[in-house]
């Protein structure tokens, strides 16, 4: 068993220094994992935005093809021009190409998903999901709860006069402190 005395503190000092790269190597893994998380959120985002953009494109496709119908059925009755028809047509075109485009772009986006989660893009597939109009109203109730317990902690106080609101207008209710 041999000793070696610390004089000028170069053992100490590497102590130190071991321990600050370890600090430093954990900074870099956190930071990382906090990129990561970043980057598959905004996937995540990004494949919600493309599903609400695909049902938006579906119905506006509905809508220039009954445009397209019409347009044909007028020129057929000798009331609208070929030119007309090329027209609607083009516009139909274009609108499914986007739609294409749109399903491509949300495919990326799922697989962009399945590597930052470390599974194979074919064995990950996230079902597609429209926004839902209570789902929208409910995240607003929950937004204006939170709000109003921000409130609360900021000014202290647990209670505040309320006001409800009915076809008549509003109406106070009395406060319970």
């Amino acid at each position: 068993l041999a000793y070696e005395v610390d004089l000028f503190g170069r053992v100490r000092n590497s102590i130190q220094a071991a321990r600050a790269g370890v600090a430093a190597s954990d900074a870099d893994v956190r930071a990382i994992r906090l990129a990561l998380q970043a980057r598959l959120a905004t996937a995540y985002f990004e494949l919600r935005m493309l599903d609400a953009r695909t049902v938006l494109l579906r119905e506006t496709i509905a809508a220039f093809e009954r445009a397209y119908k019409l347009t044909d059925t007028r020129h057929e009755g000798g009331i609208a021009s070929g030119v007309d028809v090329s027209r609607a047509l083009t516009v139909l075109a274009n609108a499914r190409a986007e739609g294409d485009a749109v399903i491509a772009a949300r495919a990326r986006a799922e697989h962009a998903i399945a590597i930052l989660v470390g599974a194979a893009p074919a064995d990950l597939s996230i079902a597609g999901r429209s926004p839902d109009r209570s789902t929208m109203s409910r995240a607003k109730v929950d937004s204006a709860l939170i709000c109003l317990a921000a409130a609360r902690s900021v000014t202290g106080r647990s209670s505040y006069p309320r006001a409800s609101w009915c076809r008549a207008g509003p109406m106070a209710e009395p406060s319970t402190e």
